[in-house]
């Protein structure tokens, strides 16, 4: 397929509400690595919608793999991250629940607010 075809997804301004959308779940998630699928519709930037998440990938990483492996460990090891407890069970949380949310556009850029 050639990129021209998809020449759409960057013209109609996709990109930055995809990302603002991954990034405002990942912060309600408050973990450290997920992959989030995001469906978008031609025509309609705004009309974007999350397929599934995932926190790991299916991908083959082959050579790389014990290397990424090593980075994701020593986040844990080393005890980088932060905890946070709630009487609302995870799977109820939304973006009040999460201390990583701040209510507010990702990176404080309003343009790619969802």
């Amino acid at each position: 397929m050639s990129m021209f075809v998809l020449r759409w997804v960057q013209e109609e301004g996709h990109l930055p509400k995809v990302w603002a959308l991954a990034e405002r779940a990942a912060k309600i998630m408050a973990v450290d690595e997920v992959r989030i699928d995001i469906f978008i519709r031609r025509g309609d930037p705004a009309g974007l919608a999350i397929n599934e998440n995932s926190l790991s990938s299916g991908m083959g990483y082959r050579m790389h793999f014990n290397f990424m492996s090593k980075v994701w460990a020593q986040g844990h090891l080393e005890r980088w991250y932060k905890t946070y407890s709630s009487e609302i069970p995870v799977y109820m949380h939304t973006e009040v629940d999460s201390p990583n949310f701040d209510g507010g556009p990702v990176a404080g850029n309003p343009e790619q607010d969802i």
